[in-house]
């Protein structure tokens, strides 16, 4: 539709991404039919897992009842002479799997409240033989049933639908393939274009630099000499936080660990939570982790899997928590395709203790985001003093106060240093906002600029000079400009044969001018 801007667009964030694709699309230069063929099962596959995982959640006596109201709904559609999508696609095939499910989904993908001739459920009077009336009268009956059964589960049966009958065509036509033929073209000279800007600007971005730690390393075939020296010199690779490895990494450990060979005494040890991963924004992808967990495997490197689910951590009051709560918030089934994580639950490893509880408590922002947080803010503090001492009077040494980022404390910070709350926090303020800071930076402004009378009044009020107010509003008095104020004040003061030590009062001041 000659949306230039847009093709633009797409094709800037797929160069973004092309350490997912630019092998695939470098060797398709070589071998088109082996591309072909290479989509075509990867097409194939999305669907075939799609329509599995809905098989599992819709169990077999619904499908089994999907596939003989569908039969019938032909059949009365073909005999009306309708033209319906069901009756476009070939029986037994992937698409027409999917208009069977479709069939009972309204065009803004909701479940349709009623069938009528329109989808192959003619009623009764439409018949004029009886045993014809019984059987529409029965299969209208069953169909009824059978939206019930589809309403009832919809939470958990609806997204698998939309997954199968959205995944991509599995099939694609003649003029769809010249399409891909042209888009891998574009996108192979813009890799290759994007290559000389990097050396025009000389500059590289991530991608990039692990494209070429890849390439440095060759192939398990053809290793190159830095994997031949590293394969001689690497026994043992530990990975922590694997659920946010992205493609890239992942093939790096491929290739680092192509030379091993089994019982050589050289290990990989891989720690990571799929339900903690969060960095999907730096190409993250917790599928790469899914799939390995299944497959039990890296490269040829076979794969032990550890589950570990005691927490010696947290008292059995908060897991018990945790395990109901976040059992609903997580998907029911992990989906590696689609990132999606099921809940796994923690089990205590120490034992409860009577003070032990949780309690839920929503501060709802509305129209007024900053006050929601100061009372959010007020009532964590309150709440601080509250759990200071136990049932018998004892302090508590500590409490800690979580929080979802940096920039979300700065109210809570604010709530405790009113209430003379002590807290002990790393990082919480910037550099910048250091006292020590920024007393430094006005020394160093006032050396700078004597006439910069903010950064002259905060070093003459810092711990250093300590003046008080009133002795920086008579040093202000005595010149506009204060380091001739001060240097007026010294000179008087050597005149008058005073001493550094001379006591004075905050009426008699040294600073008063003459």
């Amino acid at each position: 539709d000659n949306q230039y801007r847009k093709l633009n667009e797409l094709i800037s964030q797929m160069l973004a991404q092309r350490d997912h694709w630019l092998g695939d699309i470098t060797a398709s230069q070589q071998d088109w039919e082996s591309f072909r063929q290479l989509m075509q099962a990867s097409l194939a596959h999305i669907n075939r897992e799609a329509e599995q995982r809905l098989r599992e959640v819709a169990g077999p006596q619904l499908c089994a009842e999907l596939e003989a109201l569908t039969v019938y709904a032909g059949n009365q559609l073909s005999l009306a002479g309708k033209d319906s999508s069901l009756l476009q696609v070939k029986p037994e095939s992937i698409a027409f799997r999917k208009q069977q499910w479709r069939l009972f989904l309204t065009k803004d993908s909701e479940f349709r409240k009623r069938l009528d001739v329109n989808c192959g459920f003619p009623g009764d009077g439409n018949f004029t033989n009886k045993s014809e009336k019984e059987i529409a009268k029965a299969f209208n009956q069953r169909a009824k049933a059978f939206l019930q059964s589809l309403a009832t589960r919809e939470a958990e049966i609806l997204p698998a639908i939309l997954d199968f009958i959205d995944a991509p065509a599995a099939e694609l036509t003649d003029h769809e393939w010249q399409l891909l033929s042209d888009l891998v073209l574009v996108l192979y000279y813009a890799a290759a274009h994007l290559k000389i800007v990097f050396q025009q600007r000389k500059t590289v971005d991530f991608s990039e630099i692990a494209l070429a730690a890849l390439d440095t390393l060759g192939d398990p075939d053809q290793p190159g000499e830095t994997a031949l020296a590293l394969d001689e010199r690497i026994q043992h690779i530990l990975v922590d936080e694997f659920q946010d490895t992205s493609f890239i990494q992942v093939n790096l450990l491929e290739k680092l660990t192509a030379g091993w060979m089994e019982c050589d005494g050289r290990t990989l040890f891989l720690v990571g939570d799929p339900m903690q991963s969060i960095y999907a924004f730096r190409k993250a992808d917790v599928g790469l982790f899914l799939r390995l967990w299944m497959q039990r495997q890296l490269g040829h490197v076979p794969l032990t899997t550890l589950q570990l689910r005691m927490n010696f951590r947290s008292s059995p009051a908060v897991l018990d928590w945790v395990n109901t709560r976040f059992l609903q918030a997580f998907p029911q089934r992990s989906d590696a395709r689609l990132g999606a994580v099921d809940f796994a639950h923690s089990h205590a490893g120490k034992s409860q203790h009577p003070a032990d509880q949780t309690s839920a408590h929503l501060f709802i922002a509305h129209d007024d985001p900053v006050a929601a947080a100061q009372a959010e803010a007020s009532w964590i503090a309150d709440k601080v003093l509250e759990l200071g001492t136990n049932q018998n009077g004892e302090k508590i040494p500590s409490i800690a106060v979580l929080i979802r980022g940096k920039s979300h404390i700065a109210w809570i910070v604010q709530a405790f240093r009113q209430r003379n709350i002590a807290y002990q926090a790393v990082d919480i303020e910037k550099l910048t906002e250091n006292q020590i800071i920024q007393d430094l930076l006005s020394v160093y402004r006032a050396y700078l600029s004597p006439g910069d009378k903010v950064a002259w009044f905060a070093l003459l009020r810092g711990p250093w000079c300590g003046l008080t107010l009133k002795e920086l509003q008579q040093v202000a008095t005595v010149d506009a400009h204060p380091w001739r104020a001060l240097e007026k004040i010294a000179l008087r003061t050597t005149d008058n044969g005073a001493a550094t030590t001379q006591q004075h009062n905050a009426d008699e001041s040294p600073l008063a001018p003459a």
